[in-house]
Order: C-alpha cells, then structure tokens, then sequence
C-alpha cells in the first residue's frame, strides 16, 4: 500500500518539496504541524525517464518504505503532490504552511498542478483584511505580463511564487447523508497565517521594483509610488554621497566609487528590493516569522 510517506519521499528526492514536521509534544508520534516549501514542479518533458518507467528509490529511502513500494514513476509523482498531504491525527487536523522558493521556474508548471492549486493553494479572500498584501497582489495582477505558460495559472499562484506570501491549507473529514445513505467526504481548509510579519515583502513599492525588473513589457508607476520612487533615488544620492567625501586619497575614492556600484548591480538599499539570481530576479525570501504556535519556519538565505 502507497502510504502518505512513500509519496512524501518522492516529492522530497525530486527536490520539489522540502518538509519539515513537529509534534505539539515531545511524545506525540505524528506531526501536528509542517511546513512545505515549494521548489520546483516538474514538467513532463523534465522527467528523464519514460512516464511508465519505474524508478528505484535511493537505498538510504528503500529501507524505509514498504518491500512493494520501492519504486515509483512520473504518475506516482503526480499523485504524491496530492496524497502526501493527507497526514491525520487522531480527533485532531493536521495542518501545513506553504510558501514558494522564489527562485522556482514557473514558465513549466504542469498544467496539472492546477488542479493542486484549487485544492491547496492561498486565495484572494485571505488577503482582505491585510490591505497592504492585497494592493500589492492587485498591481502584480494588473502588471504582470507572463509567459504564455504563465498564464494558464490563476495570478494568485504567480503572485505567490514571486513573493514571500504563505498560507496554511489543513483539510478533515465530513459526511453528507444523501437519501439515508452517509457518505464520507474530505474537505479542504486554508487560512492566513497569523504571525506573518513580513508583508513589506509582496506590498506595492516591492511589487513594482520587482516588476521594473522583471516584467517582459516594463511597468508605468502608479501616482502615488512615483513620489517614493523619487524619495527612494535622492536617498540612495544623499548616501553615495556622504561615503564618497570620507574619502581622504585617490585610492579610497575609488574603493568607494567600486563598493557603490556592486552594491548597486543585486540589491537596492532597502531590504524590500529584489535580489539577482541566475536567471531572473526575485524578492528576498521573510526570515523573521515563526508559525501560529511553533517555531517551523526555518531561517532562509538567498541562493
């Protein structure tokens, strides 16, 4: 039997997700929270083996696992996005907060993954009352100009992939009674994370750097981000400034001169500016917030 583990460890060796569990005490056996970070979704033509083929697990995994589930395929990995979520406690929920590594591809999301997406991933409601997410999320969804496989995906799923916005999905067991018959059904929750403390990181002057940067046809600054934009640069000039006149010789002006301008070629002044990567620009990841009750975000650091 493929059990919520064996397709836990799938998403874990692909590098799609990376989990980390805790229990409400020390003694508990299951998990009563954890955390998710979204890496990578693979796509069909990622996967370096035909769909059907079944592929070993590593050894140090094999010994884990059930003696009949030691392989898996491309379809297994489908279906662990979807069952390796389904933890449970005994009269108890299990829940997970999910965040994106910001440095994902997301020009090859599946389009199955839609499908995860309605059932697990943030909506829009959750933003209404933390105004100052929900403007940001608005001139990102206004803005944003993706790849024509970008854009078969709700922007809540790009805004999120983008920037450090988390959300908490749990999910519990109803019944229906339909003509005297009791049917079971599971049912799916997600909520705002009460402790997030970071929303300078998705509000609207971070969304519209990042977009400057990013966005395949540029981004005309809302009225009243132009006025910060502006204090931003002579902020940035007063600064430059200062450091160049404590320069006492030639050589240290120049040393000046050079820590400016590769201080300039990654990141603005501000926290809130987007980071380089590789190969697109993205919004340094929050590392200052902890979960509604346990510390299960761990520190981040840019790649």
């Amino acid at each position: 039997m493929k059990t919520h583990a064996y397709y836990m460890v799938i998403l874990e060796i692909s590098s799609s997700v990376k989990f980390k569990h805790f229990n409400f005490k020390q003694h508990h056996t299951k998990p009563s929270n954890s955390t998710g970070i979204i890496k990578d979704v693979l796509h069909q033509t990622d996967w370096k083996q035909p769909f059907h083929y079944e592929i070993r697990f590593p050894i140090n995994f094999q010994t884990k696992l059930h003696k009949y589930c030691q392989t898996y395929s491309y379809w297994d990995y489908q279906q662990a996005w979807f069952n390796a979520l389904f933890l449970q406690k005994f009269k108890e929920s299990h829940s997970c907060l999910f965040y994106f590594d910001n440095s994902i591809n997301t020009t090859k999301i599946p389009n199955w993954f839609r499908q995860w997406w309605d059932y697990f991933g943030c909506i829009t409601e959750l933003h209404h009352p933390h105004p100052v997410v929900e403007k940001g999320y608005k001139l990102f969804k206004k803005n944003f100009r993706g790849t024509e496989g970008e854009k078969k995906f709700p922007p809540m799923l790009m805004f999120c992939s983008k920037f450090f916005v988390p959300w908490v999905c749990l999910w519990y067991f109803d019944y229906n009674d339909q003509n005297t018959h009791v049917i079971l059904i599971r049912k799916y929750k997600v909520k705002w994370w009460d402790c997030f403390t970071a929303e300078n990181k998705s509000f609207e002057f971070t969304v519209m750097l990042w977009l400057s940067l990013n966005n395949r046809h540029g981004i005309k600054e809302p009225p009243h981000l132009q006025d910060q934009s502006q204090s931003l640069f002579l902020t940035q000039k007063a600064h430059a400034s200062t450091l160049l006149a404590t320069a006492k010789s030639k050589k240290e002006y120049f040393e000046v001169m050079k820590k400016l301008l590769d201080s300039g070629k990654g990141e603005f002044m501000f926290s809130s500016s987007p980071a380089s990567s590789s190969s697109r620009s993205y919004t340094p990841l929050g590392n200052e917030n902890k979960d509604d009750c346990y510390d299960i975000l761990p520190y981040l650091q840019n790649p």
